[in-house]
């Protein structure tokens, strides 16, 4: 991907090890950080959703919230935000009974509907 689009504007980083090495770095921590690398003014932050069999568990989709960057705040809150909402959405998904949850999301997270 990165060969066919090339590097995102306002990255730090301009090789491909200095990519991976940012990797490495978010999933050590467990959640991404865009720093309007993507778009001037925009700041995102983004956590994994995970489902567990019992065996293990493994990431099966993505959480993120976008800010304007004049609006993040605290970038650890932000953060702590999103990936509580990831786990949420993780515990939800682990439990038998979750065809409810994606109405109870929603709801929670401002959007009408019923749960």
């Amino acid at each position: 991907m990165l060969e066919a689009y090339g590097f995102l504007h306002g990255s730090d980083g301009n090789s491909f090890a200095s990519v991976f090495a940012e990797f490495d770095k978010t999933a050590r921590r467990g959640w991404a950080h865009d720093n309007q690398e993507v778009m001037t003014g925009v700041c995102c932050f983004g956590a994994p959703v995970r489902f567990s069999d019992g065996r293990g568990s493994k990431v099966v989709a993505s959480v993120s919230i976008s800010v304007p960057c004049a609006q993040v705040g605290a970038k650890k809150r932000r953060a702590e935000q999103v990936v509580a909402l990831g786990d949420k959405i993780t515990r939800m998904l682990s439990n038998p009974q979750c065809e409810d949850y994606p109405a109870e999301i929603s709801v929670n997270q401002g959007v009408p509907g019923q749960p």
